[in-house]
């Protein structure tokens, strides 16, 4: 999946890349989130894009940072984690890549809402009412 936006390219990464990209980890914490994140790829192929490592590069090409989602909850939610590194913070690359990613999981079959987590810990949620698998469900509850 890419996603593009005004200064940005979103990419999910391959099995190749994830696993390059865990190998050169040096901090224990994210090698176990992110190795979580490839056996989600692995257990669930046809669902990719909602547990890929998700690259944030310029259109450059050079790297800013990584975004990934949890997979979808049967209640249509899904959280996101990102990252910007540090040298490439406080240039809105964070918001850029999260309002795109967003946009783009919910307009996905049976999602209602984004949760998310950011790299400092910082959180937020977006809920759509609008979004089509929430508004399947809003006009099925208003028929009952």
């Amino acid at each position: 999946m890419i996603i593009e936006t005004e200064r940005l390219r979103l990419h999910t990464a391959s099995l190749d890349e994830m696993t390059r990209f865990i190998e050169a980890q040096t901090d224990e914490a994210p090698i176990t989130a992110y190795k979580e994140m490839l056996q989600g790829c692995l257990d669930h192929p046809q669902e990719w894009d909602w547990y890929a490592i998700w690259f944030i590069e310029l259109k450059s090409g050079a790297h800013v940072g990584s975004l990934c989602f949890k997979g979808i909850c049967a209640d249509g939610s899904v959280e996101i984690g990102y990252g910007i590194s540090e040298e490439k913070q406080g240039n809105g690359y964070a918001t850029e890549a999260v309002d795109a990613a967003t946009a783009w999981a919910l307009k996905q079959p049976g999602v209602c809402r984004v949760d998310g987590i950011g790299g400092n810990g910082e959180t937020m949620t977006k809920d759509e009412l609008n979004a089509p698998a929430c508004r399947q469900d809003h006009d099925a509850r208003a028929a009952a």
